[in-house]
């Protein structure tokens, strides 16, 4: 019992010291990888500064192509703060950064010094800590969720709410959770998001919230919405599907239960066939990250495999994100 304490207090201290090593790492990348999405955000939040709050949906619209609140409430407060842009942006991937590794704080060690390496050069955080401003803020919401549930419902609620509400996206993950309890396999959705209600009844409380909000926003910006869906989905996309599918059957192989696996990543293939495939893989990405760390024969040999898969994605993919000032996802 000690040990596992002693274990837990270095594990904590280490979290600590790597969140500050993301914020430092992520202002020195942010200097590198100057366009794509991020020249956006940039000129979105400076353009939000000294303005009304009740101009935000606008210029959100504007300069970023969203009426998702999350995001924008937060970088308006960042904004009228007189937080300097890259540090806001190197503050999100710190917290990140952290969060992902909170919900796994009771690895060993060895675990998380795996899973710090494949945050700072796997292909897909990369992206995130230089692109994906809402999306990243979004599963910041959805992670500290995770690390809540169990502990105090209404935070894990209200966390679940603000995740969806900075991302739509973040629906599709809580679907397949939602799917896992529906077919009475709870081991992973007991794990996530449970209280003394059941994980049903929370779910669909947040839904229900949610769903509230996100059709008032339809209502209102029906036009942008329904252009948006247009764009990205003009085919069906089989050969991404395909590449989901490899993915998603090698590494099942090391997860214990694979059926809760499987039902858990099945609206995002249904997702990579509807849409693009680039962002909803990420999903999926992280998805298996979280049942090879938690539900797997061999979590080291799994990690291992990952961080090997997403760092030779980067290496292959970095003269043209270094040529392109961004990453191609």
């Amino acid at each position: 019992m000690r040990n596992y304490f002693e274990n837990k207090k270095i594990i904590n201290y280490y979290i600590i010291f790597f969140c500050v090593l993301i914020f430092v790492y992520n202002i020195y990348l942010l200097e590198i990888f100057v366009n794509g999405d991020q020249s956006s955000y940039i000129l979105f939040y400076e353009s939000i500064q000294f303005s009304s709050p009740f101009n935000l949906i606008d210029a959100g619209l504007r300069d970023i192509q969203t009426v998702e609140p999350g995001y924008l409430v937060v970088a308006y407060i960042a904004s009228n703060l007189f937080i300097p842009k890259i540090i806001f942006s190197a503050m999100l991937s710190s917290f990140f950064a952290g969060t992902f590794l909170l919900i796994f704080n009771r690895l060993r060690l060895k675990h998380i010094i795996l899973l710090s390496s494949l945050i700072c050069f796997g292909y897909y955080f990369l992206v995130i800590f230089t692109d994906l401003e809402r999306l990243k803020l979004a599963l910041i919401f959805l992670f500290l969720a995770i690390y809540y549930s169990g502990r105090n419902n209404k935070i894990l609620i209200i966390l679940l709410i603000l995740s969806i509400l900075t991302h739509f996206q973040i629906l599709i993950i809580l679907f397949g959770i939602f799917l896992i309890g529906a077919f009475k396999k709870f081991k992973l959705s007991s794990e996530l998001l449970n209280y003394k209600f059941s994980f049903n009844y929370i779910l669909i409380l947040t839904l229900t919230l949610t769903l509230t909000l996100t059709l008032t926003l339809i209502y209102l910006f029906y036009d942008h919405l329904y252009y948006k869906i247009l764009f990205y989905t003009g085919q069906y996309n089989f050969e991404n599907l395909l590449y989901s599918l490899i993915f998603v059957l090698f590494f099942s192989f090391l997860i214990n239960d694979k059926t809760n696996y499987y039902i858990c990543v099945l609206p995002s293939l249904i997702a990579v066939l509807l849409f693009s495939g680039g962002r909803v893989n990420m999903l999926i990405f992280f998805i298996t990250v979280y049942f090879v760390c938690k539900n797997s024969k061999n979590s080291s040999l799994g990690l291992i495999l990952l961080s090997l898969f997403s760092i030779g994605k980067t290496i292959m993919l970095l003269p043209s994100a270094l040529y392109a000032g961004r990453w191609v996802f």
